[in-house]
């Protein structure tokens, strides 16, 4: 065997060796089937086309809004005793909480073109405002975006945490 070939054997052990390898490392950063098997599944059957539920699974609450098309929107509530937690209005300057979060009703429904706000006061629905698909159009216009939580469908059940 000569020096070319020897040359190109050991590059070609080379690559599948750091191939090898690198699958390996790569296989092992997925979660395990205990953590899969532990994520927060959320009963979502009986939420009808329309209408909205706000979940505790702790130490995390959601709010789930089915729009009268079947479209699914799930989104992270910061909440304590006191009420949800309003977003930050300026430099670390929280909004206060809401007793009473959620989207804009209409009867039992949730109104077609609706939002999602704070219906504490007038001040706080103007202020605090989104669309059901978490854009923010509130008058503080430096509000962020809702915070979507990442979820899959596994038959009546909403898996979070997975995509």
């Amino acid at each position: 065997m000569n020096k070319k070939h020897l040359t190109i054997l050991i590059c070609i052990l080379g690559v599948i060796g750091i191939i090898s390898l690198g699958s390996v490392f790569t296989g092992s950063l997925a979660p395990s089937a205990k953590a899969e098997a532990n994520r927060p599944h959320l009963n979502i059957s009986k939420i009808q086309n329309g209408t909205f539920k706000i979940i505790e699974d702790q130490p995390m609450t959601y709010l789930v809004i089915k729009d009268h098309n079947s479209k699914l929107y799930v989104y992270w509530l910061p909440v304590t005793n006191e009420g949800t937690l309003l977003p930050d209005v300026h430099w670390g300057r929280y909004g206060g909480y809401c007793q009473n979060f959620g989207p804009e009703m209409n009867g039992d429904f949730i109104k077609k073109d609706g939002v999602i706000t704070c219906h504490d006061s007038k001040e706080l629905t103007e202020a605090f405002m989104w669309s059901y698909d978490g854009k923010n159009i509130g008058s503080y216009s430096h509000n962020k975006n809702m915070p979507i939580a990442k979820y899959t469908i596994d038959g009546e059940y909403l898996v979070l945490g997975k995509l």
